[in-house]
């Protein structure tokens, strides 16, 4: 019976190693990449979005200098309109350092950059969650801030991101707390 166990638990830690070794990121193909800029700004039933381009195209222009995507806000504001999936995909086109990275081992959301979005009450004990009101106003000043020369056509275009990131963290249409967003852009794979 000793022997049986120890073999089951040795066979378990080898598919254990195999597994992760199997779960590593490496470089994407040429012909993948290729895709993802062809896949740009196409979300929520945009397709090749001309505002969220603009927002993935500076985030990857930051990203070429830094493997922490969500401490950049082009980045955080360009997976809202154009997904996480891709926008990552391009992320690792754009900076090897990333390819290393399971998309859910990324580095949480800045708080700093939450608190940035949220205000001052994102400070206090407990935090406080992320409005839809706070979420449009952080896309537009992400906009301004990059010196966007595009705008949405419409608000709505913003509060429809906003309601497939609320949807997806079940926390109701009016407000997402930190943990949830943060959730929605390492696990949801939003394509």
């Amino acid at each position: 019976m000793k022997f049986s166990f120890g073999l089951a638990t040795a066979f378990a830690l080898f598919a254990v190693s195999v597994a992760a070794k199997g779960s590593t990121s490496s470089t994407p193909s040429q012909s993948v990449c290729d895709a993802a800029k062809q896949k740009k700004g196409t979300y929520n039933g945009h397709t090749n979005d001309e505002v969220c381009s603009f927002l993935i195209d500076d985030c990857m222009d930051e990203t070429a200098s830094t493997s922490n995507i969500w401490s950049i806000p082009s980045c955080v504001a360009g997976a809202t309109c154009g997904g996480t999936h891709n926008l990552i995909q391009l992320a690792k086109c754009t900076n090897s350092d990333i390819n290393e990275i399971v998309s859910s081992d990324l580095t949480s959301l800045d708080y700093d950059l939450y608190a940035e979005i949220v205000g001052d009450c994102a400070w206090q004990s407990g935090g406080c969650p992320m409005t839809r009101q706070n979420y449009i106003d952080f896309f537009y000043s992400t906009l301004d801030d990059t010196c966007s020369d595009v705008w949405p056509g419409s608000i709505q275009s913003v509060i429809d991101n906003w309601s497939l990131i609320a949807d997806w963290t079940a926390k109701g249409p009016e407000s997402i707390p930190y943990l949830n967003f943060n959730d929605w852009l390492q696990w949801s794979d939003s394509q």
